[in-house]
């Protein structure tokens, strides 16, 4: 599963794209703050997110866990956002 954040901007919205013909449409989640033209949210799931805003971001990555497997496959998926805060400097 792929999360692309600003994917109306100029480079994300010809990432997005490129990115769900590479790794297939439903696999690739495209974001943003801006209203998505109409192809991008035909074409896959688009989610509107601030990534500023902590509790939205925590929301999209909790549905694409649960989405992506009915069960936790390790303890990491019980705390989605373990990883990023690792990886991430949140604002």
């Amino acid at each position: 599963m792929v999360l692309l954040t600003g994917a109306c901007g100029q480079v994300g919205s010809e990432l997005l794209p490129y990115l769900r013909e590479e790794y297939g449409a439903r696999n690739v989640i495209g974001t943003d703050v801006r209203k998505a033209p109409r192809a991008a949210m035909e074409a896959g799931p688009f989610s509107y997110v601030d990534v500023t805003q902590y509790g939205q971001l925590e929301r999209l990555i909790t549905e694409v866990f649960y989405f992506s497997t009915q069960r936790p496959i390790s303890p990491i998926c019980r705390t989605p956002l373990f990883p990023i805060s690792q990886n991430f400097i949140l604002f």
